[in-house]
């Protein structure tokens, strides 16, 4: 007997633009991984993925509009059935609804799982695969997804992956390469073993009769049926890994994907076209970039996108014979590795792998590409004023300017060996750091000299200087199978060095505001503090399966860490910011799919973050003219960590009034478990520990509320 199920329908999760102040720089319009992509026409295309960011245009791509998910959880399904209606599935339960053509957004809950392929046929009746759900591997709504319920009992793991032709007639994907068809809406289902290699990757059936499969990776086949299912045969694939497909009609077709790993030359998103239903295909499209293509759609025989790695998105308007590059971008989308901007100036520098650097003199709005006539990779800039300014590198590379980057001039280093961390406590007095090695500059970085050299086999990944005297550098080296840390600081302006280790796995970066306040972070988790100049440290670890890869703090109290999200499936870009010198983090990483190498910001409400494919993305306004803005007004946000948890959370939250507020925490269906009365609290930043007690694993959802002005997160109990 079916199970009804009750459709909870949770505020309005989507808003324009960046729901926590982060906005996409570059590339644009967005640099996050496209997964999944539809298009309603030869005009209105939807684009989702990583970092739970959602864009559209309703121009053929001219122009483009941005939405962000409450959440950093992937989207891997997209379905329309006209410019209005529209539905998006992905990881940990999202499940998005819109019926004003993205205007508004509502977030279901339908059980406790992670979504696969959602499928609409008209604006009523749809389907949701699942594939970690214990009972159910298919949902079906049949009021545009108001209300969704079971559409058949297990028939074995899901893959997650569904295609329906019509209302009664669709496909869904298995264990191994079980393949199921209903011919009655999900009534009953007939199952059948391929005998492929492993679960089907991708199931697209454009009619009841014509269908077409891919496995997850590296197989370079496309499989085709013309009997819905019944027998099917193979294509090859020379020098191509297939990542997804799309067919409008029976005949007209596309793929994606790069090339394989046998190839000559690897890594180029490819696109290829067929006209024939699949039986062969051609004009492969080889992309300059080196972006892997994830998403396909079309419209019609004509009008086709594609999208992938580092936001590239492309179109052709003649069936795939030609393509046109729709994302701003500069070239391929490499890593990031520090970004630095100027106070006041409206100027910032980005520098990567390849020679990369990009300068904006707008606060981001518009970039150039700049070059320093190499192709190695940098890892450091820091500029004085708004024209001189130092770059440095692998290979001992060291590039001066006094045009503000126009011109680059190389300069001559004392040492051999991979620079990784340039600083400047005067425009004149700076350092270097290297393996094992500090040099330092007297005359703005025209010449260098060594002034010390560590005993130890340790690379030195990063340093930094309060004045002229008080310095510090991390670094990390790997004794057998266990990595241990070293600092070095000087108090006599690097005349003479003291070391200190730390039994922690490796440090990474290291940020000191004056003689005594600095922080260090590093892998597993590991964030460090000292109020006393480094003589002695407290550590948090916030989370062990993330990295944290730059620290950067404005002040004693206000401060950035960045880095990546490792554990499945919350691996992506993270970003956490403290108000209170680092005693405690807030998770500030909503729209940042991707992993993040640097932070700077030159006051506590503006600065960057940047990361792989050629990421950067901007905190704040920092309007044009202002240079010293007011502080802003307090406004309600709030978060918990860690998350997920077994025992116990803390949950933060900032009011901005001083009226009396409350917590209250829903399960899935919407009944209240917990309710917490604030009657005593401070305006502004509050902590709370929330204790499991006896709730059950699965996932929660709790609101803040003070007046009129509420919040809502999402808490994980796991045991």
């Amino acid at each position: 007997m079916k199970r009804n199920i009750l459709t909870a329908v949770l505020l309005l999760f989507l808003s324009h633009g960046t729901l926590a102040q982060w906005k996409w720089v570059h590339p644009q319009p967005c640099g996050n991984m496209v997964l999944t992509i539809k298009a309603v026409d030869s005009l209105h295309v939807w684009f989702s993925g990583t970092g739970g960011t959602i864009l559209s245009t309703k121009d053929g791509g001219r122009t483009w509009e941005t939405y962000q998910c409450s959440s950093n959880d992937q989207i891997v399904s997209t379905s329309f059935t006209d410019t209005l209606k529209g539905w998006m599935s992905g990881l940990n339960g999202v499940l998005l609804r819109t019926i004003d053509g993205g205007k508004n957004w509502s977030r279901n809950v339908v059980g406790n799982t992670s979504y696969g392929d959602i499928c609409y046929v008209d604006s009523l009746h749809g389907w949701l695969g699942s594939y970690l759900d214990l009972d159910t591997m298919l949902y079906h709504s049949d009021n545009g997804g108001i209300n969704w319920e079971p559409a058949s009992t297990r028939i074995s793991s899901g893959s997650g992956k569904i295609a329906f032709a019509d209302a009664l007639h669709g496909w869904i994907g298995g264990s191994a390469s079980l393949l199921s068809h209903t011919s009655d809406g999900g009534m009953t289902f007939q199952s059948q073993n391929l005998g492929l290699p492993s679960e089907v990757g991708v199931l697209c059936f454009p009619d009841t009769s014509n269908g077409y499969i891919m496995l997850p990776s590296w197989d370079s086949k496309i499989r085709y049926t013309r009997d819905a299912g019944e027998t099917w045969k193979s294509v090859d694939m020379p020098f191509f890994d297939p990542n997804n497909l799309y067919f409008c009609d029976k005949n007209h077709g596309w793929v994606v994907g790069n090339i394989s790993r046998s190839a000559p030359v690897y890594s180029n998103g490819r696109i290829a076209r067929t006209t024939d239903g699949g039986i062969s295909y051609f004009n492969i499209y080889s992309l300059m970039d080196r972006s892997f293509m994830r998403g396909i759609t079309a419209s019609d025989s004509l009008h086709a996108w594609a999208a992938g790695d580092g936001g590239m998105i492309f179109g052709t308007t003649d069936g795939g014979v030609h393509w046109e590059k729709k994302s701003l971008s500069f070239g391929d989308p490499v890593m990031i590795n520090d970004v630095f901007a100027l106070k006041n100036e409206h100027k910032a520098w980005a520098v990567g792998y390849g020679g990369f650097i990009l300068k904006t003199e707008d606060n981001g709005k518009t970039w150039v590409k700049q070059n320093c006539g190499s192709d190695l990779i940098l890892t450091s800039v820091y500029f004085f004023d708004a024209n001189n300014g130092i770059i440095v590198g692998e290979a001992s590379r060291i590039y001066r300017t006094s045009d503000g980057g126009a011109h680059w001039a190389t300069v001559t280093t004392p040492v051999l060996g991979n620079f990784t961390k340039v600083c400047f406590s005067t425009p004149t007095h700076g350092w270097v750091t290297a393996s094992r090695t500090i040099i330092e500059t007297r005359d703005g970085g025209a010449t260098w000299d060594s002034c010390f050299l560590l005993n130890d086999d340790i690379d030195l990944l990063s340093i930094s200087f309060s004045d002229s005297l008080h310095g510090w550098a991390i670094g990390s080296a790997l004794n057998g199978q266990v990595f241990y840390s070293m600092m070095v600081k000087t108090r006599d302006g690097g005349k003479t060095w003291t070391t200190k280790e730390f039994p922690t796995p490796q440090l990474n970066s290291i940020c000191f505001t004056d003689s005594l306040h600095g922080w260090i972070c590093g892998e597993n988790g590991n964030i460090l503090r000292t109020t006393d100049g480094g003589n002695n440290f407290s550590q948090i670890v916030y989370n062990r399966y993330d990295d944290f890869f730059s620290v950067h703090f404005t002040d004693s109290l206000h401060g950035w860490v960045v880095g990546d999200g490792s554990l499945w499936p919350y691996f992506g870009g993270i970003a956490l910011y403290t108000e209170d010198g680092g005693r405690s983090w807030v998770r500030k990483d909503n729209g940042v799919g991707i992993s993040m190498h640097s932070v700077f910001f030159t006051d506590p409400g503006f600065g960057y973050i940047a990361g792989d494919d050629g990421a950067i993305l901007r905190w704040g306004e920092n309007p044009m003219g202002i240079t010293d803005p007011k502080p802003l007004e307090p406004k309600m946000e709030s978060g918990n960590y860690p998350n997920p948890f077994e025992d116990k959370t803390k949950i933060w939250y900032i009011l901005p009034g001083n009226e009396n507020a409350s917590i209250t925490v829903y399960n899935i269906f919407g009944r209240i478990v917990k309710l917490i009365q604030l009657n005593t609290h401070n305006t502004g930043y509050n902590t709370l520990e929330f204790n499991r007690d006896q709730l059950p694993s699965g996932i929660y959802f709790c609101r803040i509320q003070q007046g009129k002005d509420t919040k809502t997160i999402k808490l994980l109990v796991r045991d």
